[in-house]
């Protein structure tokens, strides 16, 4: 390899430890900013370092040609350090503030609109209870209206027939 292809795959991997110590800063931001359950935190921790090692085999992989050096995973670690060092303090407070004013913004819209949304939700809800029980509660008066006078039509057919069927026995007879 000449000093230049060098060079570029230096830059390569160290590109690739100041990604992902920017995505942990993120993490990091956001376990600030949210409280988050231990097993939340495990698996973010899991995902995180899948993530990690998928970007340094990358960063490794393109900037070597596959070939694993000492430098190339040195540079990956010096760029998660210069990243912790130069940059992390002023992009992490920068982010966290934007959040937290965004966060901010939804609360108080939020506060604005529960109580109205609230109404809506409670008389929208009280209004298709009141229907839905009147539907159903007239649906179970005309079944069983229905079936009454279905019953009462059977009854009357066989009442009838019993009769056409005595007075046929009564024919028969000798």
């Amino acid at each position: 390899m000449s000093v230049w292809e060098q060079v570029v795959a230096l830059s390569h991997v160290v590109c690739g430890g100041l990604i992902v110590a920017f995505i942990y800063d993120l993490i990091r931001i956001k376990r600030r900013i949210f409280k988050t359950k231990k097993t939340t935190l495990s698996i973010e921790d899991i995902v995180y370092w899948i993530f990690a090692a998928i970007v340094m085999f990358i960063s490794i992989y393109g900037g070597n040609n596959g070939q694993i050096r000492l430098f190339g995973i040195t540079g990956f670690f010096a760029g998660i350090l210069a990243y912790f060092l130069f940059i992390s303090r002023l992009i992490a407070n920068i982010i966290e503030k934007i959040l937290r004013k965004v966060l901010a913004v939804f609360k108080k819209v939020y506060k604005v609109i529960r109580r109205p949304l609230a109404f809506i939700f409670r008389f929208v809800s009280s209004r298709t209870a009141k229907l839905a029980s009147k539907a159903g509660s007239g649906a179970v008066r005309g079944v069983k209206a229905r079936i009454k006078k279905v019953r009462k039509m059977k009854k009357i057919e066989d009442e009838h027939l019993t009769e056409s069927q005595a007075a046929c026995e009564l024919d028969t007879l000798p």
